[in-house]
């Protein structure tokens, strides 16, 4: 199996990310134009960041080239805020989707050729990896547990965030709930699933008039229950804590922009990097992200230990024909250990994805692309394929070669300009 040591280059980092942020003082930064939404009936007590229809077909193969998704599954995600001012300092945020687990948003509404990738007698299963997950089975306290969860209809919701939002000022924020993670310049490749939230609070800083960052945040709750998505179901986990984060972002400039966080979440220390450049003068793309993780410790699990490694992804986008197709794609390079994040070693060892299901482990190369038909209606399609995934006996991966494609519908457009709601 291909080592992912963890090198030391966090503090190697955090210089240049002083350094840069430093010599980038006196430039000016970038005001992206934004254009208001049309007055309504509602725009001042309530506006949509997402009010989508997503309907997919999937299809995916582990590292045994065995199917283990082929359906089709759809996506009812509702996200935005409730204003409780004129201006939108206070306010409360919600979202809510289909799907049942923090990183699967969709549910399955057609077909069921769905297969149990976690059979432990599955007889696709290797020798030694049947005796490591028999083990593993007897000693993980939360493999009983792991699918209790809500059981997820195909058009069922989910309530997955919920939360007060107070600025009292023009540089400081506090929020309280089930909140979204911070992801920074970063994305769901080498960070946690856009899908997933932390129950307890943070305090955000918008410190680009008193110091060289743009914004500095720290985020402190909990994380975890895979399965069981549904903030309803899980309550009480706002009275425990096993989730820190301290996240900074720096504007360089009208092109640059990049990002630095530590998180500690199931006995890890991770630091995170990103970098995003806007390069569409190139005319070859319209932009491109760098961005990497190095988890530095070793965890100790039941009958498993998750080895300190390190990741990285690259990616890059382009628009083209007024803005009717964006293509992009990439390469992502993702340790084998990363489910250590859900603090089950039933998990790690069957590649259970924390980060977006859609890249998941090892390495692979990716490629999207969406097509607006009209403002309301895209078709969107993404495909991976992982490569050295037989690295040894007890490698396994879920989604050795992916493809999802389908359509989405907009319906914060419809209400905006069909309607004037908001």
């Amino acid at each position: 199996m291909k080592e992912h040591r963890a090198p030391a280059r966090p503090l190697i980092w955090l210089a240049l990310f002083v350094s840069c942020g430093t010599a980038s003082q006196g430039q000016t930064d970038s005001a992206d134009a934004t254009q208001a939404l049309r007055e309504g009936k509602l725009s001042r007590w309530l506006s949509f960041d997402q009010l989508s229809l997503n309907s997919t077909y999937r299809r995916s193969f582990n590292t045994y080239g065995r199917s283990v998704f082929d359906d089709a599954q759809q996506q009812i995600a509702i996200k935005g805020k409730v204003k409780l001012d004129k201006n939108g300092k206070y306010f409360i945020g919600f979202r809510t989707s289909a799907g049942t687990g923090f990183n699967w948003s969709y549910s399955k509404f057609a077909a069921d050729e769905t297969q149990s990738a976690l059979s432990s007698g599955d007889s696709e299963f290797p020798g030694e990896k049947i005796l490591q997950l028999k083990q593993i089975l007897q000693a993980d306290p939360m493999a009983r547990t792991l699918f209790s969860g809500s059981s997820g209809a195909a058009w069922s919701t989910t309530v997955r965030d919920l939360y007060l939002s107070a600025s009292p000022g023009d540089f400081l924020t506090f929020q309280f709930g089930a909140m979204p993670i911070l992801q920074g310049d970063g994305s769901s490749i080498t960070g946690f699933d856009d899908q997933q939230n932390v129950l307890g609070g943070r305090i955000s800083l918008n410190a680009k008039p008193r110091l060289w960052l743009d914004s500095l945040s720290a985020t402190v709750g909990y994380l975890g229950d895979p399965l069981t998505p549904n903030l309803f179901d899980r309550g009480e986990r706002f009275t425990q804590t096993n989730y820190w984060q301290v996240a900074a972002e720096k504007h360089l400039g009208k092109f640059t922009q990049m990002s630095l966080d530590y998180t500690n979440l199931q006995h890890t220390h991770t630091w995170r990097e990103a970098l995003s450049l806007n390069v569409h003068k190139t005319k070859l793309l319209d932009s491109v992200r760098g961005e990497m993780y190095e988890r530095t410790n070793d965890v100790l699990m039941a009958a498993y230990t998750a080895n300190a490694a390190n990741g990285w992804a690259i990616s890059g986008f382009k628009s083209v024909d007024r803005n009717r197709l964006t293509v992009g794609g990439g390469f992502s390079d993702i340790d084998p250990d990363y489910g250590v994040y859900t603090g089950s070693s039933l998990l790690t060892v069957v590649g259970f994805p924390v980060n977006s299901g859609a890249y998941q482990i090892g390495e692979r190369y990716f490629g999207q692309a969406e097509l607006k038909v009209t403002t309301y209606l895209s078709f969107i399609t993404f495909f991976t394929h992982e490569i050295n995934a037989n690295r040894s006996p007890l490698y396994f991966d879920f989604n050795r070669q992916g493809l999802n494609a389908g359509m989405r519908f907009d319906f914060g457009n419809i209400l905006s300009d069909k309607l004037h709601l908001y």
